[in-house]
């Protein structure tokens, strides 16, 4: 399949987390972006807006994708379902390598979650799930 003209969304991004002995935490966010297909693979690109401005690109692709975020910060994070895969987070100029194991990847219409634990140097940094909501239009 040919890479097609993004598709105007809007989302809202539901991020759940909890780090060794804290407490869950879930913080929501909004957005609006573009939906594009490519080789049978979605990508979500959109504008994360706090602080700073972050650029992130989500691809989905069976059971597994990756999250690709560049801002102040920089992050990559690679999933495979079942599987421990390679990630890092750099900011200014320190690469920070990451591992993380992926639990569960929901695909429906209009909805994507992922379900992770994210390690570094083999010590668990906490549980997260984000769930990607959107809908057609602007």
């Amino acid at each position: 399949m040919t890479e097609q003209a993004g598709i105007p969304i809007q989302l809202k991004i539901v991020s759940t987390f909890k780090h060794p002995g804290t407490k869950m935490t879930q913080e929501y966010h909004r957005a609006t972006g573009t939906m594009h297909y490519r080789d049978e693979k979605r990508y979500l690109r959109f504008e994360e807006v706090t602080e700073e401005v972050t650029q992130t690109l989500v691809k989905f692709e069976g059971s597994g994708g990756f999250i690709r975020r560049r801002g102040v910060a920089d992050m990559r994070l690679e999933f495979e379902l079942g599987k421990q895969t390679k990630g890092h987070y750099k900011m200014h100029g320190h690469t920070m390598p990451l591992e993380v194991y992926t639990n569960r990847i929901i695909h429906s219409v209009g909805h994507d979650r992922i379900e992770y634990a994210l390690f570094q140097d083999k010590q668990k940094m906490g549980d997260y799930t984000i769930d990607y909501y959107y809908t057609e239009g602007n």
